[in-house]
């Protein structure tokens, strides 16, 4: 069944921190689950780790992945698409690591974009590698959005800072499209260090004007479980605190997109 949506080119949403383990893959596959239940929905799994591709359970051996979408001379994009239960993936490739040295032409910054008209989605999620490179320019000059991921530490939080700075600079050379929809607040408890985190994180957000969204996702064991039976939580785990929160979060990101004038 096709369960194409919207009536314009797909919203793509780019899931980021210049600091890895604060849970951004994680999140990038409860959304797509989530908005794979009404959309269609395409995940692009950027990073080397490819730890979105491992948890997604889809083929990183044997399938042709988001490297030979990179290739200039590939041409047949639905070699690389796997498909999954709620959405579809292209899967990472551990080769990116070194993405300066195998693309070296400036040029290969907008072939992402160029690719993307040619998808037939309503959201195409794009889980960014960690560190600033040639992958997050490739990334940010795809997007029409980037959605920050953060955890209770003050690395994470300056991640998140450091965002600001890379948009700006991308929508005065590549991409003046581009928005910082919002950030997620990650593997919260109910602490006074994670409390006093929130409050850092809320004076920040006035600075680089960029609102949290109010649903904090919650730390739970079930993360890891749901990750060793290869699920998002949302599927393994209905009622768990991450699912739940995941599904009020989902709400504040399409509301964003509306009031943006995309949906």
């Amino acid at each position: 069944m096709d369960k194409r949506k919207l009536k314009c080119p797909p919203i793509v949403i780019m899931f980021t921190n210049n600091k890895g383990g604060c849970g951004k893959s994680s999140e990038c596959i409860e959304l797509a689950y989530l908005l794979g239940e009404k959309y269609k929905v395409l995940a692009i799994d950027m990073d080397p780790q490819c730890n979105f591709s491992l948890y997604s359970d889809v083929d990183l051996e044997n399938h042709k992945n988001i490297k030979h979408i990179l290739d200039v001379d590939f041409e047949n994009i639905e070699e690389c698409i796997q498909h999954t239960d709620n959405y579809d993936v292209i899967a990472g490739n551990r080769e990116l690591v070194n993405a300066t040295k195998l693309y070296p032409d400036s040029d290969e910054e907008y072939i992402l974009q160029e690719m993307i008209s040619e998808f037939d989605y309503d959201f195409i999620l794009l889980d960014s590698a960690p560190a600033q490179s040639l992958l997050s320019i490739i990334e940010y000059t795809a997007s029409d959005y980037v959605i920050g991921v953060t955890e209770c530490d003050d690395g994470s939080l300056l991640g998140i800072k450091n965002i600001r700075q890379d948009i700006k600079t991308i929508t005065r050379r590549r991409n003046p499209k581009l928005k910082y929809l919002g950030i997620i607040l990650n593997k919260y408890e109910n602490t006074n260090i994670n409390k006093l985190a929130e409050e850092q994180l809320n004076e920040m957000a006035e600075e680089i004007d960029c609102k949290p969204f109010k649903t904090k996702i919650r730390k739970s064991s079930k993360s890891s479980e749901a990750k060793l039976m290869r699920q998002s939580v949302s599927q393994y785990a209905k009622r768990n605190a991450i699912a739940l929160g995941n599904r009020e979060l989902l709400k504040e990101i399409i509301k964003r997109i509306r009031s943006d004038g995309r949906m």
